[in-house]
């Protein structure tokens, strides 16, 4: 058991606990036609957040400027609503 503090009378666990057992509950809880598309779903989520965090598209180190130019200026037509 995890407990937070000794001096607790009902101990309070880590949300990742909760969070562990209910996946295990669900997991279990599947019907056997379902377990083939379950596992394909969990090795997906397995395989993304075994990614490491550097190698995000896009980084702070890498940002540059690209000067922006100025276009056309587009006036929308206008619209009329009638209320009944």
């Amino acid at each position: 058991m995890i407990y937070r503090s000794e001096t607790e009378a009902a101990p309070r666990y880590a949300a990742a606990v909760l969070l562990r057992f209910l996946c295990h509950y669900l997991v279990d809880s599947v019907p056997d036609i379902g377990l083939t598309e379950l596992a394909e779903s969990t090795i997906a989520l397995f395989n993304y957040y075994q990614m490491p965090r550097s190698s995000a598209a896009f980084s702070i180190s890498e940002q540059r400027q690209i000067p922006a130019t100025l276009g056309k200026v587009f006036e929308s037509p206008g619209f009329h609503v009638e209320l009944e």
